[in-house]
């Protein structure tokens, strides 16, 4: 694994219009890795692994981690970006893009997968690369298939082949960053429900017939 298994990371999405029409004012001063909050009725202190104002472009925030968790991907360990915070608070928009007038669109997800597959184009011709994806919704308790509607009502198992797994889950199998999205197909930006996209890439050595499994978690809670 690369560098620490866990980081913490603090990101403040930027002003959506209502808050700019309202002349909302920021009440958090942060020094890299501390934020302070300092409102009228609350004022507080909190340390991260980084921290990350609204006006931090963000290509310096997918830098921070994008390359250590593909590398330990490919490298066949498993990998999670779990976005968690209230309602509107601008998980979604992290992690997909969506909202907050974003135009561009630029997020994690898409930084992550162009980077996936750039770096199997670029890998030796003797490693073979299977790529597939699934898209899981839970809510109100309830797991449901994102990527088949009619597939809901999941159950969550586990055994010592699989570990833990979600019984009847569909996996498509894709080959390209558009594939991927074709795929990933859901309105995230509507839905209620707690996502979860999971990307498996196993990797076969034609030389030596060796696997690597690695699995990449994009949980938008």
């Amino acid at each position: 694994m690369s560098g620490r298994n866990i980081k913490i990371v603090c990101r403040f999405r930027p002003k959506n219009s209502i808050e700019i029409n309202e002349d909302g004012v920021p009440i958090i001063d942060d020094e890299g890795t501390v934020l302070q909050m300092k409102g009228k009725e609350a004022q507080a202190t909190y340390e991260f692994d980084k921290a990350f104002n609204m006006n931090t472009p963000h290509k310096e925030q997918l830098d921070y981690f994008i390359q250590g968790i593909v590398d330990d991907v490919f490298a066949g360990s498993t990998g999670t970006v779990f976005a968690y915070g209230q309602r509107g608070f601008g998980k979604t928009f992290t992690m997909m893009g969506i909202g907050i007038d974003n135009e561009n669109r630029e997020n994690i997800f898409t930084c992550i997968v162009e980077h996936i597959f750039d770096s199997i184009f670029r890998a030796p011709s003797n490693l073979e690369f299977t790529i597939k994806v699934s898209h899981t919704g839970i809510y109100m308790e309830k797991v449901c298939d994102l990527l088949d509607l009619t597939n809901d009502g999941l159950e969550i198992q586990e055994d010592k082949a699989n570990g833990v797994y979600i019984k009847r889950l569909l996996h498509v199998y894709v080959g390209s960053f558009e594939d991927v999205y074709e795929v990933v197909h859901m309105d995230v930006e509507s839905s209620q429900a707690h996502s979860i996209i999971a990307i498996t890439i196993i990797q076969r050595n034609l030389d030596t017939h060796g696997t690597k499994c690695g699995k990449l978690y994009f949980v938008d809670s």
